[in-house]
């Protein structure tokens, strides 16, 4: 506003915008205009350098405007450079279980999936390509991720996992490190296909797991077995398997549809030999 005793109007003063007694005026952005909702708008933006729409012309941070990327995570397991050996018996039933870091986004009203990718480095191909999975742990069976496996053939793998909001810019964040792994195929002879040297109860699969895990088991000699299921409490929960049997691999479901989730433990008891595995149910 300019004083001027000599305007043609009533008023004795112009405007920014040279009008006399006009009602234009200039915020703190420097604009000269009559419109207050326009009031530093040209100049308020956000001001935070790590968000992905910081503006560097901005003068006047804006409320709670500024889009972030979800956060740098690391993958867990299996871990860089692993190896593993798998038989005839494992081909069908083993799983590899891909767990990650859960990654944040500072903006809490949006929520964050992950794409994850394998790929076969020997071939090239993608072998599992799963995108907007919404956990942390994701247990892929063995066969998904190799088909026709050669005796003896190493076989190179790498994984990623890619963090993604569910925001209008759709941000994503890559974890820190792609890990690598080994696939090797080394097949049983007749007779230890058939038969373990020992008495050997078997990590269950998936683990954790959502509602059905497996559980197997091996005996080396004609045994008296019994499989059971306890909470942490030490109740007994549920008897898989029970009774007189012959040498060989066993395999047994459970169906914990029922059971509420929890950390739960299987118990195997025979007259040479007793063993526990811990198992987490997650619903």
């Amino acid at each position: 506003m300019i004083d001027d005793p000599y305007c043609e109007c009533a008023a004795d003063f112009y405007d920014c915008a040279g009008e006399c007694g006009g009602d234009a005026y200039i915020d703190d952005c420097g604009i000269c205009d009559d419109i207050v909702e326009n009031d530093n708008e040209t100049c308020t933006g956000c001001t935070d350098e790590i968000a992905e729409n910081y503006d560097e012309n901005a003068t006047i941070s804006c409320d709670d405007c500024c889009e972030y990327a979800p956060l740098s995570f690391d993958l867990l397991t299996p871990v860089d450079d692993t190896e593993i050996i798998f038989n005839e018996n494992d081909y069908q039933t083993l799983f590899i279980n891909f767990a990650w870091e859960e990654s944040i986004d500072l903006n809490t009203d949006d929520q964050v999936s992950y794409n994850i990718t394998v790929t076969n480095q020997n071939t090239g191909e993608v072998e599992l390509a799963l995108p907007d999975y919404a956990q942390e742990v994701l247990p892929v069976p063995l066969s998904f991720i190799i088909d026709d496996p050669i005796e003896g053939e190493d076989v190179l793998f790498s994984w990623e996992v890619i963090a993604q909001d569910d925001s209008e810019g759709q941000y994503e964040t890559t974890c820190n490190e792609i890990f690598e792994f080994t696939l090797r195929f080394e097949s049983l002879g007749i007779e230890d296909a058939l038969v373990p040297d020992t008495y050997v109860l078997g990590d269950s699969y998936p683990n954790p797991f959502n509602p059905v895990t497996t559980i197997e088991y091996g005996l080396p000699e004609a045994s008296m077995v019994e499989l059971s299921v306890y909470d942490i409490h030490g109740k007994l929960i549920k008897t898989l398997d029970k009774g007189s049997k012959v040498a060989g691999y066993y395999s047994i479901e459970w169906n914990a549809q029922n059971v509420p989730t929890g950390t739960y433990f299987i118990r195997m008891i025979t007259n040479e030999y007793t063993a526990t595995r811990k198992v987490s149910l997650i619903k």
